[in-house]
Formats: structure tokens, sequence, C-alpha cells
């Protein structure tokens, strides 16, 4: 299984894989106590243009609490072992669930990404 981390998720677009993908799950960790509530945007797409391309799921990432991390963890589960993106994988950290605006420089979560290519 890979893995892909980004440090400090924001609206950008993170492309994973170009091709078929399995998401196995996701955890993202949220180090600031002043942030407000975020969504990671998942996408069956190589390159998506995050705010127009539609998520294919969305997981909110709680407020930041103070003197404590946040974690939100999604475990994707099927017949065949994950959330299947037949197109590619990419990701995106937004303010809004289906929004362009990403979260200030020190509200960025870190974002940890398992999948596998799919058959």
């Amino acid at each position: 299984m890979a893995l892909s981390r980004t440090d400090n998720a924001a609206a950008t677009a993170v492309s994973v894989r170009s091709g078929a993908t399995r998401v196995k799950r996701v955890t993202c960790t949220q180090r600031s106590n002043t942030a407000a509530r975020l969504y990671l945007q998942i996408f069956n797409a190589n390159s998506p243009t995050v705010g127009t391309t539609a998520p294919d799921t969305v997981i909110a990432i709680p407020a930041g609490r103070a003197g404590m991390q946040v974690i939100q963890a999604a475990v994707f589960g099927s017949n065949l072992g994950g959330l299947l993106l037949p197109t590619g994988c990419a990701y995106a950290v937004t303010t809004t669930p289906t929004g362009a605006a990403g979260p200030s420089g020190t509200d960025r979560p870190r974002v940890d990404l398992h999948w596998t290519q799919a058959a």
C-alpha cells in the first residue's frame, strides 16, 4: 500500500495517481488550535479544478482544540477493498465542502492518504 502525505494541505489539488486507484484510508491531523472546521475533498480526476470539479467524497475535518491535535480518520471498505476512483486520485482541503478557498497557512492540516493501484 502506498502513502501520499501532505504536511500542510491546502486548496491546491494534490495529484496522487493517474489511473484506477483504490483509496484504503485517510487520516487528517489538525495541529492548529485556532483552525475552523475544514473539508477534505477527494476527486476521481487527475487534475481537478478545486471549486469547479465536483468531489467524489468529502470528509469533514473537526475544528482545532486548545492543547491537543484533532484527528479525523476514514477507512473505506467494500467488496473489493476501498474507494474506487477509476480515472485517478487527487485531493484538496477547503473551508467549505465543495468550495475553492483553502485554510490559512497555520491552519493547514496534515493529510495521509493510503492507496493501491486498482485492477
